[in-house]
């Protein structure tokens, strides 16, 4: 009986023991980490901090009148952009007199602003640049809430002007030599990149920056020619002269 007793004692003993050293071994980690990270706090503190002296510079390209407004006469408003690489895009918005405003984001490279569909009258115009981003992200992404780097600012007139006429003309040089002759449009609708001549509805004779063109049309024949003037901002639609019709008797 004695020998059950003291067998029994060693084998608890034992298991209590095993028992104490694992319950010691499990609480060592959550002491020790406790401990430094509030000494991390205390001695490491962490700040962010915005980048500063960013070169943004955006301008519109239109004429101002006496009140410091930007008058647009057509449907597209031009404007320049000198950003920081790492800002790919610029949200504009567009607010009415009485507050109503509709906003649009354009790419990095875009250089004009469509207004089609909005009735003339005043208008602020605002442009947020979006965060500059650093090595270890955007700072929105950071400080865990987005804003915009900067914003600008400008009042605009919005005109409801017709577009543009090349006024397509004809003037006879020779007996089989005519000379055509077209306008240039406004520089405020926007700037030509070159002219097309075309002959017989859509046929095309020519490409050309000037604005005139020299055609050979044999005695006895008749054609039909038309001018289409294509812009360096895609966004801009094309624009086309009236046809003119040409004989060797210069009847058109």
């Amino acid at each position: 009986m004695l020998r059950i007793l003291i067998k029994s004692f060693f084998k608890n003993y034992t298991f209590m023991k095993k028992k104490f050293i694992y319950y010691l071994l499990t609480a060592l980690p959550f002491i020790f980490c406790t401990g430094c990270e509030y000494e991390l706090q205390e001695t490491n503190p962490v700040e962010i901090k915005k980048p500063q002296n960013l070169s943004y510079n955006i301008q519109l390209k239109a004429s101002q009148n006496s009140e410091g407004e930007y008058v647009v006469k057509y449907e597209n408003l031009k404007f320049s952009s000198e950003l920081p690489e790492d800002v790919n895009y610029l949200n504009f918005i567009l607010y009415r007199e009485d507050g109503y405003g509709n906003s649009f984001s354009l790419t990095v490279g875009r250089t004009s602003i469509n207004l089609r569909g909005f009735y003339p009258g005043k208008y602020t115009l605002k442009c947020e640049i979006p965060p500059h981003r650093t090595k270890t992200g955007s700072l929105a992404d950071i400080s865990g809430y987005e804003f915009y780097e900067k914003t600008l600012e400008w009042k605009i007139v919005l005109q409801q002007n017709p577009p543009p006429k090349l006024n397509l003309r004809c003037e006879r040089l020779d007996e089989n030599t005519f000379n055509l002759v077209w306008d240039q449009p406004d520089p405020d609708y926007g700037e030509v990149d070159y002219y097309s001549i075309i002959y017989d509805y859509y046929n095309s004779l020519a490409k050309t920056t000037d604005t005139s063109y020299t055609v050979t049309l044999p005695q006895g024949w008749y054609m039909r020619y038309r001018v289409i003037a294509h812009f360096k901002d895609s966004d801009l639609e094309q624009l086309q002269s009236e046809e003119i019709a040409i004989n060797n008797d210069n009847n058109y």
